[in-house]
């Protein structure tokens, strides 16, 4: 949940892996700074969590996974993340009259 937060606070920017781990994984923030076999295994949990959240939440609630995109294992804590829009729906003038019209 906190991930989606980030998320949505950086939209439309984006946020970058240390910034995440920061909110996200506190605990294990402190220790990556100082180890990287502890950085490394952060961010393997991190690439988990990214995908945990596109294919178990995004895709189940119906909603497109590619508003997230999917991290690589190249990434570093430098690298940014972010939502982005997958496509938009532009509702014709008649939709929005019939939507108004109708009750309740």
């Amino acid at each position: 949940m906190r991930f989606m937060q980030v998320m949505c606070f950086k939209f439309p920017g984006t946020a970058t892996l240390a910034e995440v781990i920061e909110q996200v994984y506190p605990d294990e923030y402190a220790e990556a700074s100082r180890d990287p076999a502890t950085l490394a295994k952060t961010l393997r949990k991190l690439r988990s969590l990214v995908s945990d959240v596109r294919t178990k939440k995004l895709a189940k609630a119906g909603l497109n996974p590619d508003i997230l995109p999917p991290l690589s294992v190249e990434a570093s804590i430098d690298t940014g993340i972010g939502l982005r829009l997958a496509k938009l729906h532009r509702l014709d003038d008649k939709e929005l009259d019939d939507a108004d019209a109708a009750p309740g």
